[in-house]
């Protein structure tokens, strides 16, 4: 995959661990579509008009700004921005969310108020065992009830 948006500082892979380090972080300027595998830590993130950015793993930024159609999961610590004729897909957590007339969000929005949590949820594992103990086989090849168990 090549990199099609401008990157000042360090890559757009830097750790999401620096995400503290604000100032230590880069300025992100996508100007054309691209789809972005990596983990996104930056200091400022900005989709310009006319692009498509799909971010496929979390970002965390001090601020997001989108003029043309940002999807993903952003952890924002200060502000998403969405100005008119964009488009926010995915889920939000931020200090703050201003979505200007004729921009839309489709997706879920959350209102930080302590520390910049991640918004990676653990899905629970899920294992099965056939309910049929009888000491025939083919019964048990048969096994018409699965259990399902959270572990």
């Amino acid at each position: 995959m090549s990199r099609l948006h401008e990157a000042h500082g360090t890559p757009a892979g830097a750790s999401a661990a620096n995400a503290g380090r604000v100032s230590a972080l880069p300025d992100l300027s996508y100007r054309t579509s691209d789809i972005v595998a990596e983990v996104v830590a930056a200091r400022r993130i900005e989709i310009h008009r006319n692009c498509e950015v799909y971010f496929l793993r979390e970002v965390h930024a001090r601020d997001v700004i989108v003029h043309g159609h940002a999807v993903g999961n952003f952890v924002c610590d200060g502000c998403l921005l969405l100005n008119p004729g964009s488009v926010a897909e995915g889920t939000v957590a931020a200090r703050s969310v201003m979505v200007r007339p004729g921009a839309v969000l489709n997706g879920e929005a959350r209102i930080l108020q302590g520390a910049p949590e991640s918004l990676a949820q653990e899905s629970p594992s899920l294992t099965w065992r056939c309910a049929n103990r009888s000491p025939n086989a083919k019964l048990r090849a048969k096994c018409e009830q699965v259990m399902f168990r959270m572990h």
